[in-house]
């Protein structure tokens, strides 16, 4: 109890002022009342921090996978448009002149190039390839 009093007793007599021993044991129990709350409070800061950053070390790592599955599916994707392009144009190019009917030549012709691909097959003479080539 004298510990208490003395803490009491303490801040006041900083300032050259004297209390009485009831005085200086409730400011005792009121200065270690707010030590502890200050304690607690760090501790709970210092408990929160290491939740977050735990929580952000597991989040990072499941976006990792993510991002690589994502490039996966692309890398796949553009295998598979490349191979359905090239298949496009070998239809355009393959077909001798009576085989692909001018509807699926114009058809094959504007799939290619709604994806920015003109084949010389598409090309009309001394045009830019916006009308299939008439056979």
């Amino acid at each position: 109890m004298s510990l208490i009093m003395s803490i009491g007793a303490f801040l006041p007599g900083l300032f050259g002022k004297e209390v009485s021993q009831k005085v200086a044991k409730a400011l005792g129990f009121v200065i270690l009342g707010l030590l502890l709350i200050a304690v607690l409070s760090l501790g709970k800061c210092a408990y929160d921090a290491s939740v977050i950053e735990k929580h952000e070390t597991e989040r990072e790592i499941e976006a990792a996978g993510a991002r690589e599955e994502a490039a996966d599916q692309r890398l796949r994707d553009q295998i598979n448009n490349a191979r359905d392009e090239e298949e496009l144009h070998d239809v355009v190019n393959a077909a001798p002149g009576g085989e692909l009917s001018p509807a699926a030549r114009a058809l094959a012709c504007e799939r290619l190039r709604r994806i920015g691909r003109i084949p010389a097959a598409c090309r009309s003479e001394g045009g830019d390839g916006s009308e299939a080539r008439p056979d």
